[in-house]
């Protein structure tokens, strides 16, 4: 019979995690406990586990943690996941509990944050991650994603001992590969010969399987149409070499395998509970790799903060410029950890709206996320990456012209991050027009071998309260139960101001005496503002095109101004250009959704092509919120 162990529900949970999160190890010691006023357990169904079981459970995490450097913070990452995998044995041999048990998020919640949050405090320190303490997602709690990786590899010796090599042979990333895709990680003995396949593949190597890589997609479209829970083990290593069959030969194929070879099995920690069992076990080579470590936590600004309820949710944003697309995020929820842009004035402009946000002034192609922690172990990659040309053909997709290069990058950090999710913002044109299909069909292949799945759509940012007809190309990667839960966002019920609404009051702010009548005139929504080129000319609306839109509204799109105009200014467009309203920069951060007071760097050309390049931040808003209720979902 299952044991039952003492539960803490989410509201208590998050009230203990306000109050501890930010304490030190010494003090969450003294208020660990097995006890707590709030406890409670599963009415039926099992046998309480009492509180010298809650005692013995945390010493021995204690004493693991001990081999490792506890109290003292982990010297690297190989010392953290050599006491992950460590502690993943600890609970499986301590928690004698079934998956229904397991399955209930207030279980972890009570580990956590009552009977050994010191523990957590001392694995993840300053993290600013509430699912490794309060449990919404098993993949990702402290205690929760080790004892389920416990009991996925698992295996079973001749005389009934437990075996945990399989799960120290498997690096972070094959882990991760093979446990967040439930369709395969649900199923243990699926994911146990998954894992075996990959092991004894000649193309693993310290990185993870290549062929697991590949195998993957193959197999998630195998499991829609077969039970694989249903299968023996012969059956399921049958499905498995018929799969492996079906694929090309992995580039490193003629290498050799992961098994033993001449000089025997290597493992780089074997917990004492279970040395013995490993002498009757299938040997494995260990290769401890480093785990994407929980990003430092940050504070919040003052100015366009999120009204939305914190969920918890973290973010890594590349090409960031002005922070349109960063900030409608940090609006939906998502916390900023890290943001890159090579520009020096756009980090300028970041640093001085949100001092606290981890800005690296770095060019994308020279970024690597292994040298920078806080871009580990986030929820989702954004990107606005510079505007691909309607001439990416098929023979330069694999080229090095700016746009694709910072492209492919950008999926390159897909695999290095391992985020839950990505969002891209690119010309509309990159998510329909058949010049992009190449570009399209490369991007699909690579996320697909990652493991995710993706959408591309238009959205306008005139549907979403901006007052301007603007068409973004979205780019959406999801892993599959995310994706499955995922809706493009829906219009807004309420239609954008007009230019002549939006800007009326700045208008008349220097005494412009015929603003009002200027409002009235410009009663649409503004053209796409165009941002121009960094490398010559100063700043204007856009090309002729869109000059003659804006003059139809009264404004002058051939410059930009330093001030609204004054009260001796006639407008009259009969005139042509002398008769036209020129715009500020500030009048375009607004109509481009900014927050009053968004600061800009620079001179008045650079901080108009900064804002004018910008993703407007309601849009992205309506983008993250849809993003956030599909990871919450999946």
């Amino acid at each position: 019979m299952t044991q039952l162990w003492p539960r803490l529900a989410a509201v208590p949970a998050r009230v203990l995690y306000d109050e501890r999160r930010k304490l030190d190890i010494e003090r969450l010691v003294e208020l660990s406990s097995p006890e707590h006023p709030r406890r409670t357990y599963a009415a039926t169904g099992g046998i309480r586990a009492g509180d010298r079981q809650v005692l013995d459970l945390v010493a021995d995490l204690r004493r693991t943690a001990a081999e490792f450097g506890y109290p003292e913070l982990p010297s690297d990452d190989r010392s953290r996941i050599g006491f992950d995998r460590a502690a993943a044995e600890v609970l499986h041999l301590h928690m004698q509990i079934n998956t229904v048990e397991g399955a209930h998020n207030e279980v972890w919640n009570f580990l956590a944050l009552v009977a050994a949050p010191d523990i957590v405090r001392w694995r993840w320190f300053d993290s600013g991650n509430p699912e490794r303490w309060v449990s919404s997602d098993r993949t990702r709690h402290m205690y929760a994603r080790l004892w389920w990786q416990a009991l996925t590899f698992v295996e079973t010796t001749l005389d009934g001992r437990a075996d945990f090599s399989l799960l120290r042979a498997l690096t972070e990333r094959d882990l991760n590969q093979i446990t967040e895709r439930r369709s395969i990680g649900g199923v243990p003995r699926l994911a146990r010969a998954v894992a075996r396949l990959a092991l004894t593949d000649g193309a693993h190597d310290a990185g993870g399987s290549e062929l697991l890589r590949r195998i993957t997609p193959l197999l998630r479209r195998r499991v829609m149409f077969i039970d694989f829970s249903a299968l023996t083990d012969e059956q399921i290593d049958d499905q498995l070499r018929a799969l492996r069959a079906e694929m090309p030969p992995t580039p490193r194929q003629e290498q050799q395998p992961r098994l033993d070879g001449p000089s025997g099995p290597t493992t780089e920690r074997t917990h004492p509970r279970t040395a013995a069992a490993t002498a009757s076990a299938p040997a494995y080579r260990v290769e401890v790799r480093p785990e994407r470590e929980d990003p430092t936590s940050n504070g919040s600004g003052a100015r366009g903060r999120s009204t939305e309820p914190s969920i918890g949710l973290t973010l890594v944003d590349v090409c960031a410029g002005a922070g349109g697309l960063a900030l409608g995020l940090e609006q939906a929820g998502f916390r900023p950890m890290l943001l890159l842009d090579n520009r020096p004035v756009a980090c300028d402009t970041l640093r001085a709206n949100r001092p606290e946000w981890d800005i690296r002034e770095m060019d994308l192609l020279d970024f690597d996320a292994a040298d920078h922690p806080p871009a580990r172990d986030v929820d989702l990659l954004s990107a606005g990456l510079p505007r691909v040309q309607a001439a990416a053909t098929a023979n330069r997709v694999r080229g090095s012209d700016q746009e694709i290069e910072l492209l492919r990058a950008t999926i390159s950090l897909m695999q290095d991050m391992q985020p839950r999710g990505l969002l891209v913002d690119n010309v509309p044109g990159l998510a329909t027009r058949d010049e992009f299909a190449p570009v399209r069909a490369f991007v699909g292949e690579q996320l697909t071998d990652l493991g995710y799945e993706c959408i591309w759509f238009v959205i306008n940012a005139a549907e979403h309260g901006v007052p301007q007809d603007r068409q973004h190309g979205v780019l959406v990667a999801l892993r599959s139960e995310a994706m499955r839960a995922f809706e493009p966002p829906a219009s807004a019920a309420e239609p954008p101001i007009t230019v002549g609404e939006a800007l009326g009051e700045s208008m008349a702010a220097r005494g412009w005496l015929q603003a009002g009548q200027w409002a009235a005139h410009a009663n649409r929504i503004a053209p796409t503002l165009v941002g121009g080129s960094w490398k010559r000319g100063g700043p204007d609306l856009g090309p002729t095109g869109s000059k003659q839109a804006w003059a139809r509204l009264g404004v002058d799109g051939g410059t930009v101004a330093d001030v609204p105009p004054g009260p001796d200014f006639h407008w009259d467009p009969e005139l042509g250009r002398p008769g036209l309203v020129p715009l500020t920069v500030e009048q375009v951060v607004r109509l481009q959704g900014f927050p009053d007071g968004w600061t800009l760097a620079g001179g008045k050309t650079a901080r108009y092509r900064q804002v004018a390049e910008a993703a407007p931040p309601p849009m992205a808003l309506a983008l993250g919120r849809a993003v956030a209720a599909a990871l919450s979902a999946g």
